[in-house]
């Protein structure tokens, strides 16, 4: 085989890697409800499983090793994909039931094990394998090349054009075309391919429809910001994206709700912004003198859908010449409007149970809504409700989105704990239940559900009392930087399955992670005498850098811009191709003696500029190259100064798996993006200066000698 040839496959290899790690991915937080929380708890399985098999391939010697590894991926990624596309459906759970985060830590791992574990194995076989013409530096960069291409062509090609199990088929058969040519027996394709083509044949005439105990899934699309299904029970449809509950259709009881305790807490709202959620609420909007209502919703997708779902008579209410349909991004088209716009605001989507949904909650957010409020304007949400006694999840969060919003509005009131609504506005917002009810009298208006009555139900002075005194005693604010209200929902969730993993998470406090840094610091004393051991500890320490710098970059685009899932293939490869120049500057560079020093040096800079630029749109692509090329560069002068590349490869794997799930789960939701970057300079730190003791001594030991 030529060279050219093996640099073909050892791209393919990243290519294949990284795609199938993207769609996995994504259809797995399809089944977990959207949570990012199954970003890190992914990436950290898969990374621990293919580290356990980079260090597992250097012992294998079996011939074309390398071949059937190929082959072996192709065989079992159709499977993986369609077994979790099938797995709520197995474990007979309704479309929206949550699953306890000890079922998908234990689900994800035993999913992503065969192919994850396979996929692990290639990089040292393509290493022994074509040792002589190729370095692990040289492997781990073109590989890295794939890996970019593969990120890339799913930002801009696939996302939202391409279903994912097409694409894993056509990436199966790829992979077994790869794996008989480079093992030279093509006669074998035809018995590896028939399965695969078989399967495309049926899936193409027989599309996968798998339907749910006692619901009808009628519509199931993937948009460039994810899946988007549409379930029906009975006359009512539901609408699901990445397997988060927007709205139900009809959903009279609600809508009516919504809308009348809305447009009755303002004494003449004539401009209104209504963000996300269902259509159905327009009926009831347009029933008042307005002049103009914006809705808004990021995927023209869902708003298409929306409009399909929705009866003939609602369908002629959308084409009034006051509403007007908005695809774009709620905060985003917040921010560049004119001050002083509308009059009510109406935050129609769920509970920050995401990040994505959380910047929709945050200070930062809620200042800009106010630039864009009238001063009488108001602002209308949507918390958790409760029944009788507030659990301590639940008044921590409704506490925390609270004093969020009295940080900025001059008056903020409540609803009974049963109604969960929260209004805020810069100017006297009059509950009183004889005042509403006059404002919704005076219309006139036909309604199916909602009553005068309502208002006494819903302001009634002692429940109200009750409800502001148990969330004012919450002092926490829910900021960008440090998504508060994304981690209480977790802890609420947590409470509702029974378990209190992150109740026993929310105590730890910024006094632990100095016990971590220590933890740090002794450990990189024990291995100070010993340089193999000391690179093995710090490629260790890199590996938990990139990663948790990397989990930092996601969920802070997702936290400023809130459509990750379209970037997050771009956003990983760029990471990896940063790894490919890394590889490519030691190759065209000769390594100091002070090399390890310079890099530890560089990622801490990484992570100022990080601190400096979080908010501009081009600093994460520029900082996720950056994180890549330091921790690329390491990685090829470790394996030039120990003399070994899959060892080393494991280890890094084993220190990004730490990272991605310490990052995803404790620090950001909990301490904050600021305080982990912090974090990360202090371990780097300490590397840093091991690195400068021993080139000391070293030079020190050197002038001795002369």
């Amino acid at each position: 085989m030529t060279i050219i040839h093996q640099n073909f496959f050892f791209i393919f290899m990243g290519f294949n890697s990284m795609l199938l790690q993207v769609i996995v991915l994504r259809n797995l937080l399809s089944v977990f409800s959207g949570n990012e929380l199954d970003i890190g708890i992914t990436l950290s399985s898969w990374l621990f499983y293919v580290g356990l098999g980079s260090m597992a391939g250097k012992y294998i010697k079996i011939k074309n090793a390398f071949a059937i590894s190929f082959i072996v991926i192709g065989i079992i990624s159709f499977p993986t994909i369609i077994g979790i596309r099938t797995l709520r459906s197995f474990l007979g759970l309704s479309p929206g039931e949550i699953i306890p985060l000890s079922s998908i830590f234990s689900l994800t791992a035993l999913i992503l094990l065969p192919l994850c574990f396979s996929t692990g194995i290639q990089f040292p076989l393509a290493v022994s394998g074509f040792q002589k013409q190729n370095t692990a530096g040289k492997i781990y960069g073109l590989e890295a090349i794939g890996a970019f291409m593969s990120g890339s062509a799913f930002t801009f090609i696939i996302a939202g054009n391409f279903s994912s199990i097409y694409t894993i088929l056509i990436l199966s058969l790829i992979s077994i075309l790869a794996g008989a040519y480079i093992s030279g027996k093509k006669l074998n394709l035809l018995f590896l391919g028939f399965p695969l083509i078989y399967y495309l044949f049926v899936l193409y005439f027989f599309p996968l429809n798998i339907n749910l105990p006692g619901f009808n899934l009628i519509k199931s699309i993937e948009s460039k910001y994810g899946e988007i299904q549409v379930i029906q029970r009975n006359d009512q449809k539901s609408l699901f994206v990445s397997g988060q509950l927007q709205f139900s259709y009809p959903d009279f009881q609600t809508e009516e709700l919504n809308a009348h305790l809305a447009m009755t807490m303002h004494k003449s709202p004539f401009r209104i912004l209504l963000i996300g959620g269902s259509p159905g609420i327009l009926r009831e909007l347009i029933k008042y003198p307005v002049m103009k209502i914006d809705y808004i919703e990021i995927d023209p997708e869902i708003v298409k859908i929306s409009k399909e779902l929705i009866k003939e008579n609602d369908k002629s209410i959308l084409k009034d010449f006051h509403i007007s349909f908005k695809t774009e991004d709620g905060r985003y088209f917040i921010k560049n409007n004119v001050s002083g716009t509308y009059d009510l605001i109406m935050l129609n989507i769920p509970p920050p149970s995401t990040a994505g949904l959380n910047r929709f909650y945050t200070q930062e957010f809620f200042l800009e809504v106010k630039k864009v409020l009238k001063y009488d304007g108001l602002l209308m949400l949507s918390l958790p409700v409760s029944f009788g006694y507030m659990s301590k999840s639940v008044q921590t969060l409704n506490g925390t989105i609270y004093k969020t919003l009295d940080s900025v509005f001059n008056h903020v009131e409540v609803t009974s704990q049963e109604y969960g609504k929260i209004f805020a506005s810069d100017s006297l917002i009059n509950t009183a239940p004889s005042l509403l009810s006059e404002r919704f009298l005076k219309h006139n208006l036909q309604t199916g559900y909602f009553h005068s009555g309502i208002f006494d139900d819903a302001f009634e002075e002692f429940d109200i009392k009750y409800v502001k005194e148990r969330i004012s005693r919450i002092n926490n604010i829910n900021k960008d930087t440090r998504p508060l209200a994304y981690f209480y929902n977790l802890m609420l969730w947590d409470e509702i399955q029974g378990t209190e993993i992150f109740l026993f998470i929310q105590k730890l406090t910024k006094w632990h992670l100095i016990v971590f840094i220590t933890t740090i610091f002794i450990l990189s004393l024990l291995f100070l005498k010993n340089r193999k051991k000391k690179i093995y500890f710090s490629m260790f320490i890199t590996g938990f850098y990139c990663m948790t710098l990397t989990i930092c970059l996601i969920l802070g685009y997702q936290a400023i811009y809130g459509y990750v899932y379209e970037k997050i293939g771009l956003l990983s490869g760029l990471l990896m191709i940063g790894l490919w120049i890394g590889t490519k500057i030691h190759e065209k560079t000769r390594d100091t003696n002070n090399i390890f020093l310079i890099l530890d040096l560089l990622s801490i800079a990484v992570c100022i500029l990080f601190l400096i630029s979080f908010r501009y749109g081009i600093a994460f692509y520029l900082i996720i190259l950056s994180t890549g090329i330091v921790t690329g560069k390491w990685f090829a002068s470790a394996t030039k100064a120990i003399g070994e590349g899959g060892s080393l490869y494991g280890i890094e794997l084993i220190g990004s798996f730490i990272g991605a799930i310490s990052s995803t789960i404790v620090l950001i939701p909990l301490f904050g993006f600021t305080t982990t970057i912090i974090l990360l300079i202090s371990i780097k730190a300490i590397s840093a200066l091991f690195q400068l003791h021993f080139g000391v001594n070293r030079k020190l030991f050197s002038i001795y000698r002369k």
